[in-house]
């Protein structure tokens, strides 16, 4: 669930999103990703460091280094910060906007549309690499 303000400068989402539901490890070649934890608690993987995020954690993502986060409550509610903007565009194909700031049911396996986001990844200069050993 995902609603999002863009401006040519930058995009900002807000996101809930439930424990399971977690990106695999990728690098955003055009722009730099930044969570701001409102609600929940997860473990952000950047490059090589192990950030925990909680409520008030401000979490950076810079272009070309890869990243992925893990979920560690029942769900998480964060700000994405992307800048500059024109990633949105990603997120809309893959997510639902919000009529209300509520979870729809579980899916019954997360990422199950895992090789549509891989083709789509690309197109927005997103390149998946394998999990960190």
């Amino acid at each position: 669930m995902a609603q999002w303000i863009s401006r040519l400068n930058l995009s900002l989402i807000e996101a809930l999103t439930r424990k399971g539901n977690c990106p695999p490890r990728h690098i955003h070649r055009n722009e730099d990703e930044s969570f701001y934890i409102l609600e929940g608690e997860i473990t952000a993987l950047i490059g090589d460091q192990t950030i925990r995020g909680t409520p008030g954690t401000l979490i950076f993502g810079p272009r070309g280094v890869p990243h992925s986060f893990e979920i560690h409550s029942d769900q998480v509610r964060m700000l994405i910060l992307l800048t500059p903007a024109g990633l949105e565009g990603y997120f809309k194909q893959f997510c639902t906007p919000a009529p209300a700031l509520t979870l729809p049911p579980p899916a019954e396996i997360p990422y199950a549309d895992i090789q549509n986001l891989i083709a789509v990844s690309s197109k927005y200069g997103i390149v998946n690499v394998p999990p960190k050993p």
